[in-house]
């Protein structure tokens, strides 16, 4: 279990830090949406970026955190992957209804 629990960590490392060396790239605006719940990418990855971002000068990021949401941006009962299976998962209307309006916001500009 240990070598897993390591292997994650360097691939979690390994991602965010791609992700934020292409931040200095990304000028157009970005909205980044983290489930709370998600076990498939920790809050460090987003919070990394949102840095990276940031620091790079992109004044046209917003973040949320959804509490009660998986990665698939869904209510879970137990947070785990097994709840993807579920034949009446559905998308969160929050989520949902926020990713219109800052992608209607960003088109407008």
């Amino acid at each position: 279990m240990h070598n897993i629990a390591a292997n994650r960590f360097r691939l979690t490392l390994a991602v965010a830090l791609s992700m934020a060396g292409c931040a200095p790239a990304a000028t157009v605006p970005v909205y980044l949406a983290q489930g709370g719940k998600d076990e498939q990418v920790p809050p460090e990855d987003v919070d990394a970026l949102l840095k990276a971002l940031q620091k790079a000068g992109n004044k046209r990021v917003q973040a949320k955190t959804y509490p009660e949401l998986s990665h698939l941006f869904a209510p879970t009962k137990t947070g785990s992957m097994a709840d993807y299976s579920d034949p009446d998962l559905n998308m969160s209307e929050e989520f949902l209804g926020d990713a219109v309006a800052f992608l209607s916001s960003a088109l407008k500009k």
